[in-house]
């Protein structure tokens, strides 16, 4: 019988010094989660991802500086992964050569790890003389980018091979996050062929691919989304060849169907992911609005899920299996504030949400239409953003 396990990523405290970590639960035959560990509380584990043989976890350290040093860059752990209890024991860390590495995407072979730099949103002001002879004051911002490394057959990570920096205008329809090229998330199709980053800062969706003997990322394709989407997250459909990017300055997904050996995406619709009275229109409050974080699909592949903070719901989306196209079918309350992370157990019987402003994990049970229920079940996991389903 299938056991599994569910990893929950933190980040540190308002100290920056204790606070984040990463939780170990067992869940129960009947859902319920048994925390059995809790370690690297010195670490803003702010995304977490599993080797696809299941030995290994991968975990950002998600950090610009550190209480009483200078600036200093972020950084990516090597865990592996004992399968009869779900323990963790720690490998090696290197540095991820940028500041906030927020998502992470294993290879298939489990021979390399593909990251993002999100940047950070503060500048450097600094003074210079333009053609005219005038002094003038320029802003620069962050660099952000990807990067790949290798993996030893141990699961320990090698230092970072390659880096791509990401340039472009930015979008600025809501500057504090659109100022300058923010890659919020990296993910890698299906069969292993097409990279994927979503540009929040620059209203774009980038696909490519790896050239490991080259040790450089190449066949470049750059897609524009409508401007303020701020694409945040994606997720490949287990079997077909669509894709969903969600946004997280308009609550908006976009579907795509895709071409992996070409790394070509092609637009099928966009849609609202919460009530269009909750779209962030520049005239309101921006936390005041539905800002979504994680989509997630069904390990069936009928059902899509979005987590709307602001509304604080999960919602539900019905996938055509002829074209990928997208029917609204029900929105649940994420029963906590500002959903974070979704997380489905593998065989969909279950669904937990991290929910950052709360500290909580609340527990769903899933129904033969692929809807969440709560369960009644609330767990305290302290600014909680990721969760990650072990089933072994």
């Amino acid at each position: 019988m299938a056991v599994n396990y569910l990893y929950a990523g933190s980040w540190l405290d308002d100290s920056g010094k204790t606070g984040g970590g990463i939780r170990l639960y067992r869940i129960q035959e009947n859902g319920t989660l048994i925390q059995k560990e809790y370690v690297a509380g010195h670490i803003a584990a702010g995304y977490l991802a599993l080797s696809a043989d299941k030995k290994f976890l991968y975990a950002v350290n998600e950090l610009k500086r550190r209480p009483n040093m200078t600036e200093t860059e972020g950084s990516i752990y090597a865990y592996a992964v004992d399968t009869q209890n779900g323990l963790l024991k720690e490998l090696n860390n290197v540095s991820s050569c940028g500041v906030f590495p927020n998502y992470l995407a294993v290879s298939l072979d489990g021979e390399y790890l593909y990251a993002v730099n999100y940047g950070s949103e503060d500048i450097i002001v600094r003074s210079r003389k333009n053609e005219q002879g005038n002094y003038v004051l320029e802003r620069i911002y962050d660099e952000s980018g990807m990067t790949a490394m290798g993996i030893c057959k141990d699961g320990s990570l090698k230092p970072v091979e390659a880096m791509h920096i990401f340039k472009g205008r930015p979008s600025m329809y809501y500057p504090w996050f659109q100022a300058s090229p923010h890659p919020h998330c990296i993910c890698l199709s299906p069969e292993g062929e097409m990279l994927l980053v979503a540009d929040r800062g620059c209203d774009a969706i980038w696909t490519c691919s790896y050239d490991r003997d080259k040790k450089d990322f190449i066949n470049f394709h750059k897609y524009k989304t409508a401007q303020g989407i701020g694409p945040r997250n994606c997720v490949y459909h287990p079997t077909l060849p669509y894709l969903y990017v969600v946004g997280e300055v308009k609550p908006y997904i976009t579907a795509y169907r895709y071409e992996p050996k070409k790394a070509e995406l092609r637009e099928v619709e966009t849609c609202l992911t919460a009530d269009t009275a909750l779209e962030y229109t520049q005239k309101e409050d921006f936390f005041a609005c539905a800002h979504p974080s994680d989509i997630k699909i069904h390990p069936n592949g009928n059902m899509l899920y979005v987590a709307n903070r602001g509304p604080d719901t999960i919602s539900c989306f019905r996938i055509s299996q002829k074209n990928g196209s997208l029917t609204h079918i029900k929105d649940v309350s994420s029963e906590g504030s500002w959903p974070w992370s979704l997380e489905l157990t593998g065989d969909g019987k279950y669904m937990y949400v991290g929910n950052k402003m709360s500290g909580s994990i609340s527990g769903f049970t899933v129904d033969e239409e692929g809807v969440p229920h709560y369960s009644n079940r609330m767990y305290e996991a302290e600014r909680v953003v990721c969760l990650r389903c072990l089933t072994v």
